[in-house]
């Protein structure tokens, strides 16, 4: 196992120019991270201005009208459900067209048409885009059906990683599943 490395991002070394490897970085960021005292819309602004953006991008504001946050963008964040502002903040993760998305239980709070609109989201940019996710995630069964790489943590170290011929093994055979596969080889870790 690894006890030490370098991150790179677009291939830019994050402790050597972490301000220009942040640029090609997004991140999803947690409901309860969200400033209550904005507004959505101004929440937006403050994130496109933080990344060099004049004004919030086009592809923002089609992706809050898709996941249905647009109605709300004008309100206080304060009064917004748990899935509202998680939608928000996987708006706010996406300002700027990152190369890299980081996503920790993004599915959290989203009602069943918004779940799948971001899916949806997610897999184009992934094929259109060639957008790499790097998703945290309880939810395998939804998880499996999309990844091309996992990798199972348990106390911060890495007990097994599946490589994309390993994941279409599991998803090639009714009988397996990935959350069987991490439950067994969590158990012979132990």
């Amino acid at each position: 196992m690894p006890t030490g490395g370098a991150v790179r991002v677009a291939g830019i070394d994050t402790r050597g120019d972490p301000v220009a490897a942040k640029l090609h970085l997004g991140y999803g960021v947690a409901p309860g991270a969200l400033p209550t005292l904005l507004t959505g819309r101004e929440c937006l602004r403050l994130f496109a201005q933080s990344r060099s953006l004049k004004e919030i991008p086009e592809s923002s504001l089609a992706l809050a009208r898709r996941l249905e946050l647009e109605l709300h963008l004008d309100r206080s964040v304060a009064y917004y459900s748990l899935g509202t502002r998680q939608k928000l903040g996987i708006v706010l993760g996406l300002l700027g067209e990152p190369e890299l998305l980081l996503l920790d239980e993004p599915l959290n709070g989203l009602d069943p048409m918004s779940a799948y609109a971001l899916k949806q989201h997610l897999q184009g940019l992934v094929q259109e885009r060639g957008v790499a996710i790097l998703l945290a995630t309880h939810s395998l069964d939804i998880a499996e059906r999309f990844i091309n790489r996992a990798v199972l943590l348990h106390d911060g170290k890495i007990v097994r990683s599946w490589d994309i011929a390993e994941l279409d093994a599991v998803r090639g055979d009714p009988r397996r599943s990935l959350e069987h596969e991490m439950v067994l080889a969590l158990q012979r870790a132990r």
